[in-house]
């Protein structure tokens, strides 16, 4: 078995590091997340926020539905930037449009992917999605031309930041 990886746990208390930097009065983040995503991501942004005094509010998002009530809850708990650990691309456009009706509040946003930063967030860090994507090409390729998916490693993307 082989394939892709866009996991990125370890750089969830990055972007919390990097919020604080770029704003250090900030004390309370909403946190933007798919709870039944398979990254760690949530727990390592919880251990960053903890060492920085950065209280953490879970905003869940499980369907499209719940985009809304996740930034009307950010704004009702005081949240001063939001951090998106993960988000599916489904759910993202959809997330960005309610972030954007919601920029009268002054909600920084900081984002894994680079279409966040593109889009007006404060910046994103995290996996580059084109190599993952051309790697992926070159693994299927590979295998249509024989070889064997326990010959190819795991491949994960490079980081990057906008």
């Amino acid at each position: 078995m082989t394939g892709v990886t866009f996991l990125s746990a370890d750089l969830a208390g990055k972007r919390i590091q990097f919020l604080k930097e770029a704003a250090p009065a900030i004390v309370r983040v909403g946190v933007l997340l798919n709870p039944d995503h398979a990254d760690d991501e949530l727990r390592e942004t919880q251990e960053a926020a903890r060492t920085l005094g950065i209280q953490v509010q879970s905003l869940e998002i499980r369907g499209a539905a719940d985009v809304e009530g996740a930034f009307q809850a950010a704004i009702k708990g005081r949240a001063e930037a939001i951090v998106v650990v993960f988000v599916s691309p489904r759910r993202r456009s959809t997330a960005f449009a309610s972030w954007s009706s919601h920029r009268s509040h002054k909600l920084p946003l900081v984002g894994g992917w680079g279409p966040w930063a593109q889009g007006g967030a404060l910046f994103s860090y995290g996996p580059d999605p084109d190599p993952i994507v051309r790697l992926a090409a070159t693994y299927v390729d590979k295998i249509l031309k024989g070889a064997k998916p326990a010959d190819l490693p795991v491949g994960a993307a490079p980081r990057s930041s906008s």
